[in-house]
């Protein structure tokens, strides 16, 4: 060695100093990345605050249920417990939606917004396990960016019936973290404690029965459990699992008990049908993942093509062939790929529960299989490319693309009406679409619109809601006669069904059937006890007090409710009431602008109590809600004639004649009070033409 030579070596080791010489540099890549996450995940569903319940599912959930509305009890946790509704047995996942009420209040915003957080929490679970796992920090983190904008996510964040998602998630992220210590570290405690944390999961959301299972393949990579000097066996690695697998297998169990009313039988889905659903959503979940366009809260079954259907089966063989193949050169597409298939296969429809053929959030846990395979896949491939900027760039571009997309679809969870009309935007022959916006508008007052969507969600099951709809939409014209023709069909169709016979009942009250009206109402809270059926059982038996105390009730677990508000104001007037009567119909315009029953009966009140301006206001907004409806014109004109307006009371009693002359002679003689005649219309309005005169 030359002397220079020498000289420039003694020069760099003296110029660096030992490792222990210097202070700890610490690496501060992992908590930027994780606030990172968190502020996209915050971005992104930021706008959740302003999002109202959706009527698929959430009244079940928190909406309407009593349970979840009582906040967190000793009552509701025995309840969620021992308890089978929605066809299923998570009672964390209850409980958590307990928790909202009790710390938050009861508005759908505050359930979404821990949806959010969860989903963030689970971000940062998955960066962190990864980046244990793999030790490859930019990866893990694409991995978990992809997993926190990806749009077939919104549907487990944004809808707050999708809790059991994100909160089995954060658990199932946190056994992988659990497991990936102890296998690091042999910790027993570390092993106990992901059992732990898999059987929380469980409790959260059946789906995870898998899990087991993917911790066998995370034992092949990235763990590489089966290399090295002493290689473990995988005798040893399933007997490991043996706690694991001895909390799903009840969890199976009680999930097929919970779901048997929830599995349509052979002849409603065919067996060979749901096994050609399995194979083209396979593909139909790839495609959605790599090109999310069309995004739908429910995809219907369709008519498949046996030939498209042999295609996506060799696909999927093909792929299924080539991971096998690969598993040594690339062990990360072998764990990915079949973490993807193997999740997905309790909800793939092979066992079919409700009547989707696939649905977005199914995707959820599967996807970090499968960003795993693409992202560390992609990386291999690119590796000795010399343009690494251009590459950054490219995924930059690719999780903003991802993100945009992705705030978009958020914003159609706004409320029922906006998620179901761009359901139909993007599906066809969606009948649970055009069921859910016809409760929309229903719930809207646009009762002739809602009515349409009924009648062209016709075939959908069951079969009694279709025609609950068509009741109340067609009563809340004035058609009477028609929806309770509507509701005998929906008795009829489900003799068991307490919402068929409370919507029948009140409609036979509105009729002026008190006997038929009071026998219906009586056998709903024999099944269903609820408030606002008691409150008019009670009001129809001339228990004022009974009937109040039952719509406070009703009001206290459904307060934007504008009908009960509405129920409650009339037992108020007919006490005598009438400051807080007026106070309750006013509520319920509010929450209601196009409650039919609201503006007449605060109209009446208003009438009564010689407020006749503010009266002819209320009915002629009625007459606007139901032109076809003789009622409002009847009590229009009398507010008119009342104002000395007799030209304008004769028109209107005229144009109720032409709607319904033995409708109008009815309301005209309950309204004053008059003898029964079948010509007192026509007497008054010869009377209000010559009062005109």
């Amino acid at each position: 060695m030359s002397k220079r030579s020498r000289r420039k070596r003694e020069a760099r080791l003296v110029a660096a100093p030992s490792r222990a010489a210097l202070p700890e540099q610490r690496d501060y890549r992992g908590p930027a990345i994780a606030g990172a996450l968190v502020a996209a995940v915050a971005i992104l569903y930021a706008q959740v605050r302003g999002h109202a319940f959706v009527n698929f599912d959430d009244s079940i959930y928190a909406a309407r249920n009593s349970h979840v509305l009582a906040g967190l009890t000793w009552d509701g946790v025995r309840w969620a417990f021992t308890t089978f509704q929605t066809a299923n047995w998570h009672p964390l996942t209850w409980l958590s939606l307990m928790l909202d009420v009790t710390l938050f209040g009861r508005s759908a915003s505050a359930h979404v917004l821990i949806n959010a957080t969860l989903h963030a929490l689970n971000c940062v679970l998955l960066f962190l396990w990864l980046r244990r796992a793999t030790a490859a920090v930019w990866l893990s983190a694409v991995v978990a960016a992809l997993f926190a904008v990806h749009p077939l996510h919104v549907e487990s964040v944004a809808w707050v019936s999708e809790r059991k998602d994100t909160l089995s998630t954060a658990f199932f992220l946190l056994t992988l973290l659990l497991y990936t210590r102890y296998v690091q570290t042999q910790s027993r405690a570390s092993l106990v404690g992901s059992v732990v944390t898999l059987g929380l999961g469980l409790l959260a959301k059946p789906m995870l029965v898998t899990a087991p299972f993917i911790l066998l393949l995370i034992d092949y990579w990235p763990l590489r459990r089966m290399e090295g000097e002493k290689p473990t066996t995988i005798r040893r690695l399933i007997l490991e699992k043996i706690g694991f697998f001895a909390l799903i297998v009840p969890s199976i169990v009680v999930t097929i008990r919970a779901q048997r009313e929830a599995m349509p039988t052979i002849e409603a889905v065919p067996l060979t049908i749901r096994l050609a659903n399995a194979a083209t959503s396979y593909v139909a979940y790839v495609v959605k993942t790599l090109w999310p366009t069309k995004l739908s809260i429910m995809y219907p079954y369709r008519n498949i093509d046996s030939r498209w259907a042999f295609i996506c089966v060799v696909v999927l063989a093909f792929v299924t062939i080539a991971a096998v193949r690969w598993r040594r050169s690339a062990p990360w597409f072998f764990i990915g790929w079949f973490w993807f298939v193997g999740s997905l296969v309790p909800v793939i429809g092979i066992v079919q529960v409700g009547l989707q053929s696939m649905a977005d959030r199914y995707t959820y846990i599967p996807h970090i299989g499968f960003f795993v395979a693409i992202v560390w896949s992609a990386s291999e491939a690119v590796r000795r490319w010399p343009i690494r900027r251009l590459l950054v760039a490219a995924v930059v571009g690719v999780i903003i693309a991802l993100g945009c997309v992705t705030y978009v679809t958020v914003g159609y969870w706004a409320n029922s009406r906006r998620l179901f009309e761009h359901a139909l935007a993007v599906t066809t022959n969606n009948r649970l679409a055009h069921v859910s916006l016809g409760t929309a508008l229903l719930d809207d007052g646009e009762y002739a619109a809602a009515e349409r969507e009924y009648r062209a969600g016709q075939g959908f099951r069951p079969v009694e809601v279709v025609h609950i709809g068509l009741a109340l939409s067609l009563s809340g014209q004035g058609r009477l006669d028609e929806a309770s023709m509507e509701g005998k069909r929906a008795v009829a169709a489900n003799p068991n069904s307490a919402e068929a016979m409370r919507t029948l009942g009140t409609i036979e009250l509105s009729r002026g059937r008190t006997s038929e009206a009071e026998q219906l109402l009586r056998r709903s809270a024999d099944k269903a006890p609820e408030a606002d059926v008691l409150g008019r059982l009670a009001l129809i038996r001339g228990n004022l007090d009974q009937s109040r105390r039952e719509f406070e009730r009703a009001i206290e677990e459904q307060p934007d409710d504008a009908g009960l508000h509405n129920d409650l104001a009339a037992v108020l007037a007919r006490s005598g009431d009438d400051e807080r009567a007026i106070a309750e119909y006013r509520t319920a315009l509010r929450l209601n602008p196009n409650l039919y029953d609201a503006h007449m009966n605060y109209g009446a009140i208003l009438s009564r109590r010689g407020a006749e301006a503010e009266a002819i206001r209320e009915f002629e907004e009625a007459t606007r809600l139901r032109p076809r409806s003789a009622e409002p014109y009847v009590y229009l004109a009398l507010a008119q004639a009342n104002r000395h307006l007799f030209a304008d009371a004769a028109a209107n009693i005229g144009r109720a004649i032409s709607i319904d002359h033995d409708g109008s002679n009815r309301f005209l003689t309950n309204a004053v009070r008059l003898t029964a005649d079948a010509q007192n219309i026509d007497r008054y309005l010869v009377f209000l033409h010559q009062q005109g005169r």
